[in-house]
């Protein structure tokens, strides 16, 4: 009833309600008992600007996401709830996210007991990760500092609950840690795992998640970074940013493909190793990361990155040796 009122198109304000719903045909097309069914609800409140307490607040967001997947074949029942809250107070911003997963499934097991000779079961979730983020505008300065997590599992065998957690592909963290040096470790363990079970009558082969494909898993990250705008505009904008990750592994750095060859007895203790052989360990190492960027016209850009990994004992193989890793970079892009 307010001529006044204009109803605002963008995604930038208002409340947002969304819901969808996937149906996975996972091998014949005219069998359902082989599908995987997912129901995704989302409900989001957006702010763009606001007068809050005296204090202005930009870019504010506030959402909560359910998902369930099910999937008949392997009795499976998993549940997600993802939420993210974030925003621009003066000048600091964060953003805080938060995903615990928790249900049940077999159809890991399947693959895993096949290796380790037990009899499958049906195994439950327990995962959750977490991402946080603080900075504080100095000038042209930005101090930031980045938290990471995400549960690991130190026993990796087919009768104890799923505990590891990984970050999706495209939410980064560091440069070459996670990204190449863990990427390549875990891919060579799944392709170990994945030849093991092909000459084996396994009903599934989940193996291939085992493959961090550069996502951040497994972790505990303390990534401090600062950030410089040499120059912001009209034309020409160059920044230089150079950061710090320091990775734990809480839950030890455990090759589940590795250890399930190796289990022997009733405590995973003496059979677990890493993906590089050697005992589990608890630090990843320490990366420094530096990076400059000139953007032209808001479409042009050139990147240059590079990085360098320290190890630590969660990265030794079976004789206590590591060696630092290196990257360099260099990339153009062009938006249009």
């Amino acid at each position: 009833s307010d001529k006044n009122h204009k109803l605002d198109p963008s995604v930038k304000n208002g409340v947002i309600f969304a819901q969808t719903y996937d149906w996975n045909v996972q091998d014949r097309v005219t069998s359902q008992a082989d599908d995987a069914y997912q129901l995704n609800t989302l409900l989001s409140w957006r702010v763009e600007k606001a007068d809050w307490g005296g204090v202005p607040w930009r870019d504010f967001q506030l959402g909560l996401t359910f998902v369930q997947k099910y999937h008949d074949a392997f009795d499976t029942q998993v549940f997600a709830l993802p939420l993210r809250f974030e925003s621009k107070v003066g000048p600091a911003e964060f953003r805080i996210l938060f995903s615990p997963i928790f249900g049940e499934s077999r159809e890991v097991a399947e693959g895993i007991a096949v290796l380790s000779g037990r009899k499958p079961v049906t195994q439950d979730f327990k995962q959750f990760g977490l991402h946080g983020w603080f900075a504080w505008d100095v000038g042209p300065v930005q101090l930031g500092l980045e938290l990471d997590y995400a549960s690991g599992d130190a026993d990796p065998r087919s009768t104890t609950p799923l505990t590891g957690f990984s970050f999706s592909r495209d939410f980064n963290v560091g440069l070459l840690l996670f990204e190449h040096v863990l990427a390549f470790q875990t891919a060579r363990a799944a392709a170990v795992g994945i030849e093991n079970l092909s000459q084996l009558d396994a009903k599934s082969f989940p193996l291939t998640e085992i493959a961090s494909q550069g996502k951040f898993a497994s972790a505990l990250g303390i990534f401090p970074q600062v950030k410089w705008d040499v120059m912001k505009g009209p034309k020409h904008w160059i920044h230089v940013r150079l950061g710090a990750l320091f990775a734990f592994a809480p839950d030890g750095s455990v090759d589940p493909i590795g250890t399930a060859l190796r289990e022997d007895g009733v405590e995973v203790e003496d059979d677990a190793q890493n993906y590089y052989g050697g005992s589990p360990g608890t630090y990843y190492g320490t990366e420094i990361d530096l990076q400059l960027n000139w953007t032209l016209n808001g479409f042009f850009g050139w990147t240059i990155e590079a990085a360098a990994v320290i190890p630590g004992d969660a990265l030794k193989d079976q004789h206590g040796d590591a060696l630092p890793s290196f990257l360099f970079e260099n990339r153009f892009v062009f938006a249009f």
